[in-house]
């Protein structure tokens, strides 16, 4: 269910990629790896109530922390940062 009754189709045309753009496409799959390890350890730092946080992380902490459904607070104290 996508959320707020948005909507996505999917077109029915198939989607051509040029070999310069799958190039790309590929180069940046192991930068989008690295990016998201990073915030997966910085969420994970942040959300952490055993830590004591320097100020800047407290912030993270209230920011991540105000919109979060109690469910995926306990689904992120199960799944740690590995």
């Amino acid at each position: 269910m996508v959320p707020n009754n948005q909507h996505f189709n999917l077109s029915d045309e198939l989607f051509q990629i040029e070999l310069i753009n799958l190039q790309k496409i590929i180069a940046l799959g192991p930068v989008i790896n690295r990016f998201m390890s990073a915030m997966q350890a910085i969420v994970y730092i942040a959300m952490n109530l055993n830590f004591k946080l320097p100020k800047l992380y407290s912030l993270i902490r209230c920011i991540l922390s105000s919109e979060i459904n109690i469910q995926h607070k306990k689904i992120m104290e199960v799944h740690t940062q590995s």
